[in-house]
């Protein structure tokens, strides 16, 4: 799987590109609104999730929605 997203992704872009990847960050209460400017890998940090875990996530949703446009 070609990884589309990585810790440097800002929040807010990567909402814009994939509006679905709220879902996810909801469910890991990462704010992409307000704090949507910076880095995911900043915000994963400071919650203490694990980032090569979500980034899988999220990079695995994507990957679907492309595959069955």
């Amino acid at each position: 799987m070609k990884e589309m997203f990585t810790e440097q992704s800002i929040i807010g872009e990567i909402v814009t590109v994939f509006p679905k990847a709220s879902d996810l960050l909801k469910t890991y209460k990462i704010d992409f609104c307000c704090g949507g400017n910076r880095p995911l890998g900043e915000a994963l940090k400071e919650r203490n999730l694990a980032a090569e875990e979500i980034l899988e996530q999220l990079n695995y949703c994507i990957s679907n929605l492309l595959i069955k446009q």
